[in-house]
């Protein structure tokens, strides 16, 4: 779980984003019983989001592929003297 930590932290904020702005929550919400059923939906979909299935689907997502953007490749660096020697 704790190697798709991002993954969960990134998507359970658009799962919830429509229980932030309902106009009003249903009664039960507030009763120690709904809070417990509440609790245990967090900790399911927290263990739906660690899944391989889920990671591998949102991976564009969470790790997009933009290093070769940001490091050169072997053949796009200059080539460099040797130690020792100067180049003039």
């Amino acid at each position: 779980m704790g190697a798709r930590s991002l993954t969960i932290y990134l998507l359970h904020t658009v799962l919830l984003l429509p229980v932030r702005y309902a106009e009003a929550l249903p009664t039960w919400v507030e009763t120690w019983w709904g809070t417990l059923m509440l609790v245990g939906a967090g900790l399911g979909l927290t263990a739906v989001l660690a899944t391989g299935i889920v990671g591998r689907l949102t991976r564009w997502v969470t790790d997009p592929p933009i290093g070769q953007w940001l490091v050169r490749s072997d053949e796009q660096q200059p080539a460099r003297a040797p130690r020792g020697e100067r180049s003039s």
